[in-house]
């Protein structure tokens, strides 16, 4: 029987909970609660914290954990779409809608990026607007620091 568990982890920019199984993570996302971990965390888990330390020391730009999440056939498409954009890039809710295949999505992009339970893992947080960085998940402010810890150069907010 698969076995469910949840493991809090406290990074650069607040604790992240982690979801999943021994098989694959079903969800990471930013939380206001720190709780202490089970005493049998399943190594995956250990494995994706690891991951995420080394990508908050810059050693790593791609994460090789296996997760899954559940969504209509175009929310999957865009988190496959996000997924390619590389480390320390831009880019826009139109050309993710292109890469998801239809050109006038860009909202439905927003909606699935909304949607993403897979923070920084499935990397919506480089999803940008024309005019601003738009929002995220897990806060604007969480937003412009990672795309800081991505950029060779700070992130511009232009403010109105």
């Amino acid at each position: 029987m698969e076995r469910y568990c949840n493991v809090c982890w406290q990074s650069p920019v607040g604790v992240i909970e982690i979801s999943g199984t021994d098989e694959y993570i079903t969800s990471l996302l930013f939380t206001d609660f720190f709780t202490p971990p089970p005493d049998d965390v399943p190594e995956l888990f250990t494995r994706c914290i690891r991951e995420l330390e080394e990508y908050f020391r810059h050693e790593r730009t791609e994460f090789d954990i296996p997760y899954k999440q559940k969504g209509s056939a175009f929310e999957q498409a865009v988190w496959k779409a996000l997924a390619q954009i590389p480390y320390g890039t831009t880019t826009s809710y139109r050309a993710i809608a292109e890469m998801s295949g239809n050109v006038r999505a860009t909202r439905a992009v927003g909606n699935a990026c909304n949607k993403n339970q897979l923070l920084i893992l499935v990397p919506c947080h480089r999803v940008v607007g024309q005019k601003d960085l738009t929002g995220y998940n897990g806060g604007r402010l969480r937003k412009e620091f990672l795309l800081n810890h991505e950029a060779s150069k700070p992130v511009q907010l232009i403010l109105f």
